[in-house]
């Protein structure tokens, strides 16, 4: 089996990531389904996402600004006020609940979908996305866990 290139391995901005559904970009691995993802790893996701929420929101931010004020930007007075509008009710949301914001986007929901929240379930996945960080398996693609 061949390595994947780098253009595989490389993830989009971070708005563009967070606006889709289908896709996870591991550090260091090609990107995922999310369908292919199991729920411990689907979980731990979610929780990494929410720790990070309020850098990920500035830098989606920073990045649509970027956008912005380059050549791809809005052109015209409507436009651009209505992309300002844009950029600062996004700064407000990330500002104001970084992990509702979060917790809003496309890709967190598709990763969150069928995660139980009542508490027995949710105690079960927690316990094994807690092991599943420390696993030796994890360090090697497709690995299975054998730990007792």
């Amino acid at each position: 089996m061949s390595e994947p290139n780098t253009a595989e391995r490389t993830a989009p901005p971070w708005g563009v990531r967070l606006a889709q559904r289908q896709w996870w970009w591991p550090k260091d691995r090609p990107k995922v389904r999310v369908s292919d993802m199991d729920k411990f790893w689907r979980y731990n996701t979610c929780k990494w996402l929410e720790r990070r929420a309020a850098r990920i929101g500035l830098a989606t931010v920073w990045w649509m600004v970027t956008i912005g004020s380059g050549p791809l930007g809005p052109s015209g007075h409507m436009a651009c006020d209505a992309f300002d509008r844009e950029v600062e009710e996004l700064d407000r949301a990330v500002t104001s609940d970084p992990v509702g914001w979060m917790r809003g986007q496309p890709l967190y929901r598709s990763l969150a979908r069928t995660l139980p929240t009542r508490s027995g379930r949710l105690w079960r996945i927690q316990r094994g996305a807690s092991h599943w960080s420390g696993c030796p398996a994890r360090q090697v693609p497709s690995a299975l866990c054998l730990c007792p």
